[in-house]
């Protein structure tokens, strides 16, 4: 995980295709689309462009990192939404906050700090078991590496605050009490060859399933996030990274989400 950090963090550019599905409270949402990314001075822009289909449904998300501000702009049935979240303010929160705070799914990708910021947060709030696992990946059957990781205690304690205690007395979690919504660990498969984080897995044991030989019990996807025709280090049209709401209303959603990191 520390290779793929260094990775990500340390390109001067990232794009690739995105395949994205959830799987939440029975109903299954697909997304694909566009990231690109690519490093100005100190600051990370990004670029995330999803189509998303749910049943005959389609709906669009937009994520802008200009360097200044974070704009989202989702298309769902009705009227176009536009926001913006005032950077600065939230790097100066992120200094104070847990660096874990991104590593649980909430359904998109995570507009600011993109990729790098997502593959530390699960670095920190994971635990995972070694040694990774070889495989192959892919129509083209690239060599992979798989890692399995499960929350760290710290994070559990966290997530399961009326079993703190317990927890941090070294007592397993009943992990079947975290909300319906939350993984209790994820799968990451890594190139072999450059350690590039090609597909993210949030998954949920299915503690009601008889064991297998696999492992104790089987488990379910929530969600899956899919990297593909990645291309690093290729010069990206600073064009990509400027975003104009031109007449279109925003709401500040700066302090929800500066809420959302306590």
């Amino acid at each position: 995980m520390e290779a793929a950090l260094n990775l990500v963090d340390r390109s001067r550019s990232v794009s690739a295709r995105i395949h994205h599905e959830v799987y939440l409270f029975d109903k299954r949402l697909i997304g694909s689309g566009n990231y690109w990314q690519q490093r100005d001075g100190s600051d990370l822009l990004s670029r995330l462009e999803l189509k998303i289909q749910l049943g005959d449904r389609t709906s669009s998300l937009l994520q802008v990192c200009d360097g200044r501000f974070l704009w989202t702009k989702r298309n769902l049935v009705g009227e176009p939404e536009l926001s913006r979240v005032d950077i600065d303010r939230v790097l100066r929160r992120l200094e104070e906050a847990e660096p874990d705070s991104l590593a649980t799914p909430q359904g998109e990708w995570p507009g600011l700090g993109g990729l790098p910021r997502l593959i530390r947060a699960l670095r920190d709030a994971f635990e995972f078991s070694t040694p990774a696992e070889p495989g192959q990946w892919g129509q083209a059957r690239r060599p992979v590496w798989r890692l399995q990781g499960h929350w760290t205690a710290k994070r559990l304690a966290q997530l399961l605050p009326e079993q703190k205690e317990a927890i941090e007395a070294g007592k397993p979690a009943d992990l079947s009490r975290l909300p319906a919504h939350l993984p209790d660990q994820v799968v990451v498969i890594l190139g072999q060859d450059d350690y590039f984080p090609y597909r993210i897995e949030y998954r949920r044991t299915l503690t009601d399933a008889r064991p297998t030989d696999a492992g104790p019990h089987p488990s379910r996807a929530l969600v899956v996030m899919q990297l593909y025709d990645v291309m690093l280090n290729v010069p990206i049209d600073p064009k990509r990274f400027l975003y104009s709401p031109a007449d279109l209303p925003w709401n500040d959603e700066t302090e929800r989400f500066l809420s959302g990191l306590e």
